[in-house]
């Protein structure tokens, strides 16, 4: 077998907000390489700008876990989750989309422990366009 192919949808957009939902689905057998799960010039709601910031991520994954990177000449990682959870960073301001050179505005994402061919998992979250 192999990767499984990362399921994708927007939820929702508007003059504020992206919701995406990210959907790793049932029956691969090897960790997911950097698959682009944001693409931000595709948004027409809100900011002109080209770049992001997260405020919102909820997740439930089974078995293994997810790293959101900022797409850069060497992607640099946002943040990583395992298990299941729900981190709200507005009180922070936001969490800041910090890739360096060659910085894109998009999110990719990587997997790591995915192995098992039951193991299944999603992720929503929150963006605004900047």
């Amino acid at each position: 077998m192999a990767a499984p192919t990362p399921a994708q949808s927007t939820l929702s957009e508007n003059d504020r907000y992206v919701v995406r939902k990210v959907v790793i689905p049932v029956g691969g057998d090897a960790d997911v390489a950097a698959t682009k799960v944001l693409d931000i010039s595709t948004f027409t709601s809100g900011a002109t700008g080209t770049d992001f910031i997260i405020h919102e991520v909820i997740f439930s994954l089974d078995g293994f876990s997810v790293t959101l990177h900022g797409d850069a000449t060497a992607d640099v990682a946002l943040l990583t989750l395992a298990g299941t959870g729900h981190f709200t960073f507005d009180g922070l301001g936001a969490l800041v989309n910090n890739a360096g050179s060659g910085k894109t505005g998009d999110m990719n994402l990587t997997t790591s422990g995915l192995g098992a061919a039951t193991e299944t998992g999603f992720i929503i979250f929150k963006i605004k366009k900047v």
